[in-house]
């Protein structure tokens, strides 16, 4: 009749794979696998317990730091596995971590964090008590890549140059041209101005301004597209003009229409054209 009353086999932990190799001496303990690798953490590091595992079998573990091997500091986030376990707990802002709940026996104990060395060591744990370790782990040498100056010319914005030349082959208002602004060389926009039908200067001891003939009334100017005060308009220097279109109040294009308009408009544009829309 077989012997029933033997305790069941205990089964080792599982270990690396065949090839690891790894040293015991010296100090503390000694890495046994360096893995050189970055460990992508997906969303289950958000569901990992932060420093310690939850309740399981046994009255040991393993608990301690874990920091960065050449500058000494706390690593946090960095995750710690016990190899056949399921679950690993993450070290906390002071790279402290504690994993309970096991037994008697020598477990591989693996640490791994973006950036570093995926590092295994073998620790001895002893029953009923937590062993204490400071584990170091190594950054991955990051390849100093030369700078890359990349340069390129703004593509020019001139979207509305093309509605100035629609319009101005449509034959409804008139037309200055940057040939004409500096064929004529005016002083100002009057002077610019002067020779155009429907349009007269009128002045007095304030200064002089354009009008229009027939309705004597003052014009509404646009400056590269936008509604702008006449003063400004009138007193720009001609050099700064590419060009302008002049419309009487029934000459108004949908685009320099207003629902207080009762005149014409003066369109202006610059030579270096309304800001990109």
């Amino acid at each position: 009749m077989a012997d029933t009353s033997r305790p069941p086999e205990r089964r080792p932990p599982s270990v690396p794979g065949r090839g690891d190799r790894f040293r015991r001496g010296g100090r503390g303990l000694t890495p046994m696998v360096h893995v050189k690798g970055i460990w992508i953490l997906l969303v289950a590091l958000a569901a990992l317990p932060i420093g310690e595992t939850t309740a399981q079998q046994g009255t040991s573990g393993i608990q301690g730091r874990i920091v960065d091997r050449i500058t000494r500091a706390p690593l946090e986030g960095a995750l710690v596995f016990v190899l056949g376990r399921q679950i690993p707990v993450a070290s906390d802002g002071e790279g402290r971590f504690r994993y309970a709940g096991l037994e008697m026996n020598s477990y591989f104990v693996q640490v791994q964090r973006t950036g570093y060395v995926t590092t295994t060591w073998e620790v001895p744990v002893p029953a009923d008590s937590f062993v204490e370790h400071e584990l170091e782990i190594e950054p991955l040498e990051t390849p100093m890549l030369a700078p890359v100056v990349v340069e390129a010319v703004a593509p020019e914005d001139r979207t509305w140059y093309l509605g100035f030349e629609r319009r101005r082959v449509a034959g409804e208002g008139q037309f200055v041209t940057r040939d004409e602004i500096e064929l004529r060389r005016a002083p100002s926009l009057g002077d610019l101005l002067r020779t155009l039908n429907g349009l007269q200067m009128f002045c007095n001891r304030r200064g002089c301004s354009i009008q229009m003939t027939r309705t004597r009334c003052r014009p509404e100017y646009f400056l590269d597209g936008f509604p702008a005060d006449r003063t400004t308009v009138e007193r720009m220097p001609v050099t700064d003009i590419f060009g302008v279109e002049v419309f009487n109040f029934f000459q108004v294009p949908v685009e320099f229409q207003r629902a207080d308009l009762n005149c014409g408009v003066i369109a202006v544009w610059t030579r270096r054209g309304p800001p990109p829309r």
